[in-house]
Parts: structure tokens; C-alpha cells; sequence
């Protein structure tokens, strides 16, 4: 996959990830050129989360909405810094409207996964902003976005089902054919889905970047035995690599991200193949069935304290 979403510029991605996530009630992109000409510079969005509170139980509406302005950025790097004119001019647009600013970065070293940091500008005192990857877990990202994580459990594998002579719909592959089944075994549990089901959870535990630990075959049958790559993932990764995933037989995606956003105001189902409510009910299935464990960020007092300091009740 492509450092960014297939035909999506981080702007979009992030407006997209923020629909997915259903925790914003606006986001909305300032893109016109300013009429009255300032000292200042117009940030990418407008936006008004409301996120939950799944440390205890807290929906989006006991959340009063926190309204800011979000300037996206992008980098290959393992850090990004605005100063100097950059930084005071886009100061100057949000100080005009009293609301805070906001910065999120989307780091392109990490394609397959939703590698984003949000921090808040909050100190003008300082001259510069610095985002850096070691924020995944201490910026807002996890409050704005109530976000939490899934491990797998230890000793988890996986098996699909491949046979060259089953008709090409669902999840194909160039050498093996067509998925039959999707197989999840831990020490005292095993799982097969057959079918769609098939399609559906393998593409789920994709998150996992499932490696080839070895196959065998059986006339037009083969079995390809996959371990986790990584043992954790967070709903964003989670929301994010499912809806990466889908392509037709020769590999190409079906889901065009860019085209979906183009007929949304006309089609407003076009966006979302996985939104995270489904997303959620998959995890909750597996987090019963004893295959995921959930498991917050950072210390639960802050994250809290955090919530109620951005808008929650």
C-alpha cells in the first residue's frame, strides 16, 4: 500500500479517519481564500469532536463538544516542527477566533497503519511545535479519538484455505485461488469461517499483518498457516486496515476512498465500507470468545482527567 490511502492526500485521509471513528460531530474544510487579507494562515479544518469515554462507559452525548481548528501535516520522518512565521501566522487565525489549534501528523514511514499524532498548540510561549512518533500514545489522539487497543492472545495462530478450482468471488490470490476458509486456533479454542465470514475475518486480523509461517497442499487445495506480525493494534488500526483492504481478482482496490468522499454529500453510505461500530462488534465477539484482550493507554487517571479537561462531563 501507498504511504498515504490510495488517491487521498492527508487531509482527506484524516477527514476520513474522522468519520470512521464517529467521534466528531463537524468537520469541516476552510479551503477559500481569505476575502480580508491578514497576517495570518488558514488552517486545514474546522472541527467539533465529541468523543466517549470507554474507561467508564461514558457515551459521545456526555460529551459538551470541543471545537477547534486541526492543520494537517505529513512527514517520512520520525519528527516533524513548525516555527518561525509558519507557526505564528497560523496562531494568529485561531487567537482571531478564540479557539485552540490543533496539529495532526500523519507519519508516511508506517503505511499500513493509521500512524497519526494530534497535539494541541496549547503553550505560545514556546516558539516552535515538535510532533514526533513517540506521541502515538501521549498526545490526544487516544482521548479525541477514544481509543483503545486489542491484544491478541499469546499463541494465537491462523489458516486459510485456499482451492484453485472454487469460483473466484470473495478474497482471491494470484498462485492459490480462492478463499474457502479462515481458520483462528489459540491453545484451546479454534474457529473456522467459511465463505464470506471468511473474507470478513481474515480481512479483520489483516491488522496483525499476518505473516507465512508455512503451507502445505492437497490437490487444488492449499493451507497457508499465518503468525501476528504485532501482537496489538488499536481501533484506528484496526478501522483503518479493513477498509484499505478490499480489491477485485487482479489485485486492484475496490474501495476508492477518493471517489466515496467525491459522492458522499450525494450518497451518504458511499464512504464507509467498516465503520467502527462494526468494527467494534467483530472485536467484542473475538475479546468473548477469549481471542483479544483490551487494553487502554497510559494511566487511567489521566486519560479521565484528560476527557473532562477536552469537553466530556
Amino acid at each position: 500500500m501507498a504511504a498515504k490511502i490510495a488517491g487521498l492526500t492527508e487531509e482527506d485521509e484524516f477527514a476520513v479517519l474522522c468519520r470512521l471513528m464517529k467521534t466528531t460531530s463537524h468537520v469541516v474544510p476552510l479551503e477559500q481564500s481569505p476575502i480580508i487579507p491578514g497576517d495570518s494562515i488558514i488552517p486545514d479544518f474546522l472541527v467539533r469532536f465529541q468523543p466517549g469515554l470507554w474507561l467508564e462507559n461514558k457515551t459521545r452525548k456526555e460529551h459538551h463538544g470541543f471545537l477547534c481548528f486541526v492543520e494537517v501535516k505529513s512527514t517520512p520522518k520520525l519528527e516533524w516542527r513548525i516555527s518561525g512565521s509558519l507557526l505564528l501566522r497560523r496562531r494568529n487565525f485561531a487567537a482571531a477566533f478564540g479557539l485552540p489549534l490543533l496539529f495532526a501528523v500523519r507519519f508516511t514511514k508506517f503505511p499500513g497503519n493509521a500512524y497519526w499524532v494530534v497535539v494541541h498548540d496549547e503553550d505560545w510561549a514556546k516558539k516552535s511545535v515538535v510532533v514526533s512518533v513517540g506521541g502515538l500514545t501521549s498526545s490526544l489522539r487516544h482521548i479525541l479519538f477514544d481509543e483503545y487497543w486489542y491484544l491478541i492472545r499469546p499463541g494465537t495462530t491462523f489458516e486459510q484455505v485456499f482451492s484453485t478450482r472454487a469460483s473466484s468471488g470473495g478474497v482471491w490470490h494470484s498462485r492459490y485461488g480462492t478463499l474457502l476458509e479462515f481458520r483462528v486456533v489459540a491453545a484451546d479454542i479454534s474457529l473456522a469461517f467459511k465463505g464470506a465470514e471468511a473474507a470478513i475475518w481474515s480481512a479483520f486480523f489483516e491488522a496483525y499483518r499476518l505473516e507465512e509461517v508455512c503451507r502445505s497442499e492437497d490437490g487444488d487445495q492449499t493451507v497457508v498457516r499465518l503468525k501476528p506480525g504485532v501482537d496489538s493494534c488499536s481501533i484506528i488500526d484496526l478501522v483503518y486496515c479493513f477498509n484499505c483492504l478490499p480489491s477485485d481478482a487482479t489485485g486492484k482496490r475496490t474501495f476508492d476512498p477518493a471517489r466515496s468522499i467525491a459522492r458522499a454529500d450525494s450518497d451518504p453510505s458511499a464512504l464507509l465500507i467498516a465503520d467502527r461500530d462494526r468494527i467494534e462488534a467483530g472485536a467484542l465477539r473475538m475479546q468473548k470468545l477469549g481471542i483479544l484482550l483490551l487494553l487502554g493507554v497510559g494511566e487511567p487517571d489521566e486519560h479521565s482527567r484528560l476527557w473532562r479537561k477536552y469537553g466530556g462531563a
